[in-house]
Formats: structure tokens, C-alpha cells, sequence
């Protein structure tokens, strides 16, 4: 476990790593909005997953951050302390300072103003560069809109994902989101981002429906939803 940064009330971040490969980095996060529990249980029980079958991660890099907010997830709000919307607050080319101030959807003063965005930014880094980008995916679990949303070249893991939870693929989530971090991430940085939306059942039942989209996400492109018997994997 990695704690390289801490909230706005000094709550720890922690970043969980999985294996030490190059074949493909792979990034999961959740708990961008505090009023949406499902996220940071499902990767919790993914993580689980993880730590009895290492051949999950065998030759690969698995980053898991369940709980990007943890002040919010606390008090069961959308923003964190500053009243920022921290899925508002990355660098895109849309972002403006201060917009919807007064709202659950504030940008905030300047983007990458909080310490949990930029502890996403500063994870993610080195992973935006040619040499990594097309080895690296990005999964982030929101609520309540039941969709595969995804960004940048991802259109082909959003279809492997809605073969095991039914929902929709869409490129739009509907509305316009200045600073979000799919936009920054998936559409300007071309990376593949899947915004995974359950819907607003309980964190046990969005796992039970999840489950197997989401090791379809870690498999991708293989086929296969669980790792061939044998496989290795180093330890996290």
C-alpha cells in the first residue's frame, strides 16, 4: 500500500498495487463522490479477488484506489471539505475557475486545487507518455446512471464489460461535464477510461451484478474472465 497523500481533513488516500509488470497498467478508482458507496465496496471486494489469484496480475501493474474522497464518503456528500466536485476539478481544456460555485458541482478556484486530484494527477503522470499510454487502462466506478461510459479508445472495453452487466455503452453521459476526468484523461490525454455508472441499488447487490464485468475489465482484451490455472504473479 502506497499513502502518498492525504485528504483535505488529513484522512489517508491509500493507493493498493498489485504486481510489478509492464505488459499493461491498469487503474481503479472510486469514492470520487462521497454520496455514491457503491464504488469503494465493489473495489474492496475486488480487492479480495485479487489477493487470492495473483495470475490476475501476472506481468501486470494493478493500482486500486477505493476511496478518492474520504472525507465525503464519511459525511455522504457529493464534494469534498472545500465544496469541491473533485470530478470537476482536472486541467481539461474546458475547465473554468469557479464555475458553479454555490453547487455540488463546483470546479473549485484553479484545477488540481485539492489534494485528491492531485494525488489522481500525480499517479497517473507517467502513464500519459507514449511509451505507456497504450498499455494503460483506467476504470472509475460513479453512480447512479446504469451506463458503460466511456472515453478516448475504450469503445471495445465498454462492449466486453456490457457483456456481463447489461447495461448500455455510451460515449455521452448526457450533460456537460467541464473538468472531469474522463474528458482529461480518456478524450485529451487518448487514454482508455471507462466510467463505470451502477445503478442505485446497495453497494452487496451492485457487486453481486458487477462482479464479472469487472474481471472482464482487468482480462481485457483476453476473452476470458478468469486467468488461465498456472498463471503467476509477484506479490503487492
Amino acid at each position: 500500500m502506497l499513502e502518498k497523500q492525504v485528504s483535505v481533513q488529513g484522512l489517508p488516500i491509500p493507493v493498493y498495487r498489485y504486481g510489478k509488470g509492464h505488459e499493461a497498467y491498469v487503474f481503479l478508482f472510486a469514492g470520487f463522490h462521497g454520496n455514491e458507496p457503491q464504488g469503494p465496496f465493489m473495489l474492496e471486494q475486488l480487492m479480495k479477488t485479487l489477493e487470492s489469484n495473483p495470475a490476475y496480475y501476472s506481468g501486470k501493474s494493478i493500482f486500486v484506489v477505493p476511496r478518492v474522497n474520504p472525507d465525503a464518503l464519511l459525511s455522504k456528500r457529493r464534494t469534498n471539505t472545500n465544496h469541491v466536485d473533485l470530478n470537476r476539478n482536472f486541467p481539461t481544456q474546458n475547465f473554468i475557475a469557479h464555475a458553479n460555485k454555490g453547487t455540488a458541482y463546483y470546479a473549485g478556484a484553479t484545477a488540481l486545487s485539492e489534494p485528491e486530484t492531485q494525488l489522481v494527477y500525480e499517479l497517473l503522470s507517467s502513464f500519459t507518455l507514449p511509451e505507456r499510454s497504450a498499455k494503460t487502462k483506467i476504470l472509475s466506478i460513479h453512480a447512479p446512471y446504469a451506463t458503460n461510459n466511456y472515453d478516448g479508445p475504450a469503445r471495445a472495453l465498454a462492449e466486453a464489460m456490457k457483456s456481463f452487466n447489461h447495461y448500455r455503452v455510451s460515449v455521452d453521459i448526457g450533460y456537460p461535464t467541464p473538468g472531469s476526468f474522463g474528458t482529461y484523461y480518456g478524450k485529451e490525454r487518448g487514454l482508455r477510461v471507462i466510467t463505470l455508472e451502477t445503478d442505485n441499488s446497495s453497494p452487496q447487490a451492485a457487486w453481486e451484478k458487477q462482479e464479472k464485468a469487472l474481471l472482464a475489465f482487468l482480462q481485457f482484451p483476453n476473452p476470458e474472465i478468469y486467468p488461465t490455472e498456472g498463471d503467476g504473479g509477484a506479490g503487492h
